[in-house]
């Protein structure tokens, strides 16, 4: 539990080294409480320790794309949020224009 803690403590470090706070010198301590633990446990529980630190700075850094998407390519918000969750197998991700013109159509 501990573990865990530590790390959603680093993302929310690391997600205030970005814009809107852009407190950037966070960037550099905010990896200390998610390395601590990560040492300290075994492989298959640092495994997830790592995946909570990656889906933790998914939510902290890029909480502004789907407003990105509404606001420059007039989607709706639920349409912008299925755009990037959008899984495209075997092909390359498409860009944001060309999901929009996706739903859209």
């Amino acid at each position: 539990m501990r573990a865990a803690a530590l790390t959603l403590l680093a993302t929310a470090l690391y997600g205030a080294a970005f814009p809107p706070l852009a407190a950037t010198p966070l960037a550099w301590i905010a990896l200390v409480p998610f390395f601590l633990p990560v040492t300290r446990v075994s492989p298959g529980r640092a495994a997830g320790l790592g995946l909570l630190f990656t889906l933790g700075l998914g939510v902290t850094v890029t909480w502004w794309a789907p407003r990105m998407l509404t606001d420059f390519f007039h989607l709706r918000p639920l349409h912008a949020r299925a755009a990037l969750a959008t899984r495209h197998r075997g092909r390359r991700r498409p860009s944001a224009s060309q999901a929009a013109k996706t739903i859209r159509s």
